[in-house]
């Protein structure tokens, strides 16, 4: 395999976990109570 080959297998796979984070954030309970308690402490 050539180092580009790699590298682009590397790149989507990185990409991939990136967007795993995010689904798994927005689908998560706890950062938006963590956010919406946050904003209620700052008024």
């Amino acid at each position: 395999m050539r180092d580009a080959a790699k590298g682009e297998i590397i790149q989507q796979f990185q990409g991939l976990m990136v967007l795993l984070e995010r689904i798994e954030l927005s689908t998560s309970p706890l950062p938006r109570e963590c956010s919406t308690s946050e904003l209620q402490q700052r008024r």
